[in-house]
């Protein structure tokens, strides 16, 4: 389901940093506009609802650590489900044209369908109705603040594969949240300009799955969540090479149908490339203080950070899954490099390397496919959930 609207899917993201910030974090407020399609009156669209959904959440609960760090203050503005309308997101963003401080931060997130007509590519609102990019963008630069972050993903696709590759908790690491703190001080606070990144290159689908459009998943989850950098460059380049690695993964695991595959052949598309036209930079004066030692400590820890993890085979049947060696998805990746690993119920597997363990277990009916991990460290469990499917989780973390 890569084309649904004469093109694809598009999930934005707008985020706008007020000048002149002062010198202490948590001054600002932030706006939060959360504009979420998972109700179109064209019941045939909503075929994306889940993966949008979760896109959502997870700029929502990025904004909410933002909060509770007392980096910014937060208003949330929620235009979801039959809300979402045109004239509904039009209303929502004018309505920030006053009442916002010139310090404030203004976020506006969009997640739904899009596609391209006539050479211009359009955002598809809950009423069917197309809000053109060109008209998004002059909305937002009536909005008077300074910084303009604009992130775009395309939710094209819902595959199974996807949503294994991932780590396990949208959480920040608590032994890292000093600097992660100061991290996020100066990403945004310290920065003026424009941010323009896309999802993928032009002429390439972007895609998507259980946890949401892989760029998207790539940007906030694993890195501006989960491995936040210092610079709005950094934080690119870590999205964009995350996203490619999906994209390889997508492929080897034979995700993709024949027809897909086909496709992407005759259009010479190689993978999903995240694609930054225009970066912000550091101001030249007002800048907020950062702790560049607590940063320089934590970037030293996490080189030499052993990944200790333990898991539990909590069914009732004996699991098997595999440590995935290999340094990449692509071409070189083999089975070989593989390490095959069975435990009965009951028992502990401890796990110790210098970086984060990738592991993987046959997931579904049949052959079945294969369910990728990624695991920093702490304990998770092999245990069934609600629908008696077996699930890999952090220890205590079921619903």
């Amino acid at each position: 389901m890569k084309r649904t609207i004469m093109g694809v899917c598009f999930l934005l993201s707008v985020l706008l940093l007020g000048a002149a910030l002062p010198a202490t974090a948590g001054a600002a407020t932030l706006h939060a506009v959360l504009i979420c399609e998972d109700d179109y009156d064209n019941a045939y669209l909503n075929n994306i609802a889940d993966s949008v959904r979760v896109d959502y959440e997870n700029m929502e609960k990025f904004v909410d650590i933002l909060a509770g760090m007392g980096i910014l203050k937060v208003k949330k503005i929620v235009v979801k489900g039959s809300d979402a309308t045109y004239q509904g997101i039009v209303d929502a963003l004018n309505g920030l044209t006053k009442g916002v401080d010139k310090d404030d931060v203004v976020l506006v997130h969009f997640a739904g369908h899009g596609g391209m007509t006539g050479g211009k590519t359009f955002l598809a609102t809950a009423d069917d109705k197309y809000l053109y990019r060109d008209d998004m963008e002059k909305l937002v630069k009536a909005i008077p603040v300074r910084l303009k972050l604009v992130f775009t993903d395309a939710c094209s696709s819902s595959i199974d594969a996807l949503k294994s590759m991932k780590k396990l908790a949208a959480d920040p690491d608590e032994d890292r949240e000093a600097a992660i703190k100061e991290m996020y001080k100066n990403l945004f606070l310290n920065y003026e300009g424009l941010l323009y990144a896309t999802g993928a290159s032009e002429g390439e689908y972007a895609w998507g799955g259980g946890e949401g459009g892989s760029y998207t998943y790539s940007l906030v989850v694993e890195t501006l969540i989960q491995d936040p950098k210092t610079t709005w460059k950094e934080v690119h380049d870590q999205s964009a090479k995350k996203t490619q690695e999906k994209f390889d993964y997508m492929v080897k695991v034979g995700a993709l149908s024949q027809n897909d595959l086909k496709d992407l052949k005759k259009k010479g598309i190689t993978g999903q490339h995240p694609k930054a036209y225009s970066m912000p930079a550091l101001k030249k004066s007002g800048k907020v203080e950062i702790d560049k030692v607590v940063i320089a400590d934590d970037k030293t820890d996490q080189k030499q950070m052993k990944h200790n993890i333990e898991i539990l085979n909590n069914v009732d049947k004996d699991v098997t899954f595999y440590i995935d060696k290999n340094k990449n998805f692509g071409s070189g990746w083999s089975d070989k490099n593989t390490e095959k690993k069975t435990f009965k119920p009951g028992e502990v597997i401890q796990l110790k390397d210098d970086k984060p363990i990738k592991l993987y277990y046959i997931a579904g009916s049949g052959a079945g496919y294969k369910k990728y991990f990624e695991l920093a460290k702490g304990k998770f469990e092999f245990v069934y959930d609600r629908y008696n499917v077996m699930q890999l989780y952090k220890q205590g973390t079921q619903k």
